[in-house]
């Protein structure tokens, strides 16, 4: 099953970004371990670059194993994201 991971960042996130970033891109590493296909991923940003938060294209066995997986993201842990919605999403072309 496909998932869009769609996050955004709190108003004041910036530098919480920038301090876990590594831990971040580390854990999203581990996604083929836990069972998840990244198929796409990487942040959204403001009309100035700065990120606005973080989007993920995601295979996965299902709906619980994707929240597991995000709950466990430094960015969410650290409080990085303001919201996160997380959607199964139907392919309808290549």
């Amino acid at each position: 099953m496909l998932f869009i991971v769609h996050c955004l960042d709190r108003k004041d996130a910036l530098a919480k970004r920038k301090q876990f970033y590594d831990e971040h891109r580390a854990y999203m590493g581990t996604a083929a371990a836990k069972r998840i296909a990244t198929i796409m991923s990487g942040p959204l940003v403001h009309e100035n670059n700065d990120a606005a938060g973080s989007c993920y294209l995601m295979e996965a066995p299902d709906l619980a194993t994707v929240k597991a997986f995000n709950a466990g993201d430094p960015f969410t842990i650290n409080g990085v994201f303001e919201t996160v919605q997380i959607h199964q999403y139907l392919r309808r072309a290549p």
